[in-house]
């Protein structure tokens, strides 16, 4: 490595690695903890209950992690934008597609559950027909990662990367304690719900502190409370339509085409 940087006069910059480093540091025990609060729920039911509920859940998990896949992919584009609008201070535009985004990834968390018995029927079978009632729950869990991303892409963009990496150590500690908890008392019920709240926990945690860092974070929670309530509700209809194929598909295609002539009008996605 030192000939390489010899070679191509590539030399350490002291003053980068200072600015750079405290924003790093954290992030890696925030992407530790993030292992943590994903992959204990598994160990720990293979610990205290056995490899079939490990594998059902796993199932499930991985099934609702379809949607996460989605906020990924989106995160990806909004990003550059919402970097782009603190960087010009133009908070004012970047209110409106706040709005549209949340209104888009709403509609895919709702379509998803909507179609989730189907879609884990195909995907495993009837053997896994027991996993159905468990994605909505876990699919919720990663509606509250979106909604956390945005005090988290906020703190990144102020170099407020401590507090992301505290938070998620708490998460990921109440998580281990629910879980142990939980899965004594109810078994994979136990370990569903402990991800449920860890997420929910994660996303108070993030906005609270990004608040008292930054007085004018303009994602206040006036701006959370209808779209999270939407997505409970939905969530609802969803486990009591389970059996009702054509109402939850149904509910899904109006939704989805009512999204979908929204971003065609505005020629935009956000």
């Amino acid at each position: 490595i030192g000939i390489w940087l010899i070679k191509s006069k590539q030399y350490i910059y002291i003053d980068v690695w200072k600015r750079v480093l405290p924003i790093c540091i954290p992030i890696i025990f925030h992407t530790l903890s993030s292992i943590v609060l994903g992959q204990s729920d598994r160990v720990m039911l293979q610990w205290m209950m056995g490899m079939e509920e490990v594998a059902l859940y796993s199932f499930a998990y991985t099934i609702a992690s379809v949607v996460n896949v989605v906020w990924t992919a989106f995160n990806y584009a909004w990003v550059p934008i919402y970097f782009g609008a603190l960087k010009n201070k133009d908070l004012i535009s970047i209110e409106g597609k706040i709005h549209h985004y949340n209104q888009v990834f709403e509609t895919c968390y709702i379509g998803f559950i909507m179609i989730s018995p189907e879609f884990t029927l195909l995907t495993g079978g009837e053997g896994y027909e027991n996993a159905i009632w468990m994605v909505p729950a876990l699919t919720l869990s990663f509606y509250f990662i979106f909604q956390y991303s945005f005090a988290v892409n906020h703190k990144t963009f102020q170099g407020k990367t401590i507090s992301i990496a505290v938070n998620t150590i708490i998460a990921g500690l109440l998580n281990l304690v629910l879980n142990y908890i939980g899965i004594y008392c109810w078994g994979i019920n136990g370990a569903i719900f402990s991800t449920v709240v860890s997420c929910l926990l994660l996303f108070v945690l993030h906005q609270n502190t990004v608040k008292n860092e930054d007085k004018q974070y303009i994602y206040t929670w006036r701006y959370y409370w209808k779209y999270i309530v939407c997505a409970l509700f939905a969530t609802v209809i969803d486990y009591i339509c389970l059996d009702l194929a054509i109402i939850r598909w149904s509910i899904a295609l109006v939704i989805g085409s009512v999204a979908l002539g929204r971003m065609i009008k505005r020629k935009s996605i956000f």
